[in-house]
């Protein structure tokens, strides 16, 4: 069974790996929140909600999915739920704000002081106001304890992670960090990494030995469009 098997996601969903190199991901474990309970003030789900009744029920349907199938040869299922957390407010994304996407689009996005920017204050505080909380919060109410918290190598991705779990909510584990977990490939210098060296320096406490190239080798002239992102995801 290869990585991308053990890590593979469904926005979401529960996943898991049918076959060596398969992946597929189940329904019936999280829901779209309807708008009035999608308005609570601080929810680890801004957007999902359980679809199981509860966490216990939630993981009693994970163990049924385990049992091996018929016609698998008593081979039993590895499955994982996979949550997706998105990076707080970085430098880039507050001076795209302040100066307008005609500007940014234009000039700035190109200039190497946004090289693989960091996050901003705001975006430390508000991973830090919204991550262990609500991370409590499921944990009392039964939701499975966190086994790995894999990160992509840009800072801000991180950053976030750092601030986003408190350390008793996390293992005792570096983060992983994962080249193919990059959203946005393009021209722009704030998707561009740092190097595996210089990261090493700055997050000496994360495992980047999975990142084969030193110097980021993923550069591509023309920004990811979202039709090939969603491909990307998907398939």
């Amino acid at each position: 069974m290869t990585e991308q098997d053990r890590i593979a996601n469904a926005n979401g969903a529960a996943s898991c790996s049918a076959a060596p190199t398969s992946v597929r991901a189940f329904e019936g474990f999280f829901a779209p929140k309807t708008a009035a309970n999608s308005a609570e003030a601080v929810s680890l789900f801004k957007r999902f909600q359980l679809e199981p009744p509860s966490w216990d029920e939630f993981q009693r349907k994970i163990a049924q999915l385990e049992k091996p199938e018929a016609d698998t040869t008593n081979v039993p299922r590895q499955v994982k739920v996979v949550y997706l957390v998105r990076h707080a407010e970085g430098i880039h994304n507050a001076t795209a704000n302040e100066v307008g996407p005609e500007l940014w689009e234009s000039e700035l996005a190109f200039q190497e002081k946004y090289l693989d920017a960091d996050l901003t204050p705001f975006g430390i505080n508000d991973a830090q106001s919204k991550g262990p909380g609500s991370v409590k919060a499921e944990l009392e109410k039964g939701m499975p304890p966190i086994e790995r918290v894999i990160v992509s190598p840009l800072s801000r991705a991180i950053q976030t992670a750092k601030n986003f779990f408190a350390k008793d909510q996390v293992p005792d584990t570096p983060f992983v960090c994962i080249e193919s977990c990059r959203e946005i490939l393009g021209c722009h210098t704030c998707d561009k990494r740092r190097s595996v060296s210089e990261l090493k320096l700055k997050f000496p406490d994360v495992d980047f030995s999975a990142i084969k190239d030193d110097n980021d080798q993923r550069r591509i002239a023309r920004r990811t469009r979202r039709c090939r992102l969603e491909q990307r995801n998907f398939y």
